[in-house]
């Protein structure tokens, strides 16, 4: 588990208490850089956030090929498809074991370079620039 807060003494002792603390390690806030890392080497990323504006952890993941389960809490939504990953409502904890369930008994659906593409294809420099290019000539034409 990557990251802090409020819960993380909750979440230890839960770990504990279920017996899967030698299983679970809570690695704390992290810089940036070591965050990637660490997602290298993950077979999937969770992002089970109450809110987020853009979810830059989420891009990145799907970026390196990894598969996200997010939950609808504002950023990911741009990004998590089904080729990608799953979306769940916040606080839903069966949810959250559901979809964990269902990612790794369906990991051959998610092979990483269809992960990327499904990231690529939609976020590309082209594909963003082009975009733009549309919004700037339909203002020229319109004024809006």
């Amino acid at each position: 588990v990557i990251g802090d807060g409020p819960d993380r003494r909750m979440l230890e002792d839960l770990s504990r208490e279920l017996k899967v603390d030698e299983h679970v390690r809570f690695l704390g806030r992290m810089p940036n850089a070591a965050v990637l890392d660490h997602v290298a080497d993950m077979f999937a990323v969770i992002v089970n956030s109450n809110v987020e504006t853009f979810s830059v952890v989420t891009g990145e993941a799907l970026a390196q090929g990894k598969p996200v389960i997010a939950t609808r809490c504002g950023g990911p939504q741009a990004f998590i498809t089904e080729q990608n990953g799953i979306l769940i409502e916040p606080r839903d904890d069966a949810a959250l074991c559901n979809a964990m369930l269902q990612l790794t008994t369906a990991a051959a659906n998610f092979p990483p370079d269809r992960v990327r593409a499904s990231v690529g294809d939609r976020f590309s420099t082209a594909t963003v620039g082009q975009r733009f290019h549309t919004i700037y000539e339909r203002i020229a034409r319109n004024g809006r």
